[in-house]
């Protein structure tokens, strides 16, 4: 799995002085902080979220990148520009910091390749509106458990009823590498971590909530008591809507 694409998911809350501010920052973002990223050529997609419904729970925005695999990410950790960068954008804008941390992909599935046996190599999905994250709240042991039920019976089984019976856009499964960059890790409310995170890609939020009700999910559920006699535990769970996406140029 060296080569395996990888996630740095970042979560922050925003506290502008005023609009101007606010204004200042994202012309800043625009015209210098996102263009240098992209420059790392390890970086396939740099994509920012907004929160569909504030929860205090969770931050208010996220950004998500992918990495064409842990040798991408490393590339931003060794590069002292960018690192000054990171640490600028980190500390002159009256951020707060929430998540952060370096998640590894297991297995990917879209619909087009919704069949058995058929995976991806990388987490990259084209015009997918709404973001679902979630991650289960359980020990290591059941964590290893569960995942390797989904990665085989439980995606095999359930991946194509949901991709025919609901608008599921594609379905991608994380594995926590233990990796939170230094630049951030002082910074950081949130110092422990899900060992898997999956995230689902749907059309919009209305499409989530008819997945959540469909009789696929019920079996779903019921199925995952083989494993889990407690049933799904959730310690994320949350939507977020695409606000600006920065794709690689294939």
């Amino acid at each position: 799995m060296e080569n395996a694409s990888v996630l740095f998911i970042t979560g922050y809350n925003w506290h502008f002085e005023s609009p101007e501010r606010r204004e200042r920052y994202f012309k800043w973002s625009e015209g210098v902080y996102i263009p240098f990223r992209m420059k790392n050529p390890g970086l396939l997609e740099h994509s920012r979220y907004q929160i569909m419904k504030k929860n205090p729970d969770y931050p208010e925005g996220i950004t998500i990148q992918h990495f064409t695999n842990q040798s991408g990410y490393d590339f931003r950790l060794k590069n002292q520009e960018n690192v000054d960068v990171t640490r600028d954008m980190m500390t002159s804008w009256g951020t707060e910091w929430i998540w952060s941390g370096l998640y590894r992909l297991v297995k990917t599935v879209r619909r087009d390749i919704a069949l058995p046996g058929k995976t991806r190599t990388a987490a990259q999905i084209v015009n997918a509106p709404l973001l679902h994250i979630e991650a289960l709240d359980l020990d290591s042991a059941e964590y290893d458990r569960y995942a390797a039920w989904l990665y085989n019976a439980g995606s095999d089984i359930f991946t194509p009823l949901f991709m025919e019976t609901t608008k599921l856009m594609g379905w991608d499964l994380f594995e926590w590498t233990g990796v939170v960059d230094d630049t951030y890790k002082d910074m950081l409310k949130i110092k422990k971590y899900p060992k898997y995170l999956s995230l689902l890609y749907f059309p919009s939020i209305e499409d989530f909530y008819d997945f959540e009700k469909s009789p696929g999910i019920a079996a779903f559920k019921r199925a995952t008591k083989q494993i889990l006699p407690d049933g799904l535990i959730y310690k994320w769970y949350v939507q977020y809507q695409l606000w600006e996406i920065h794709r690689r140029e294939a």
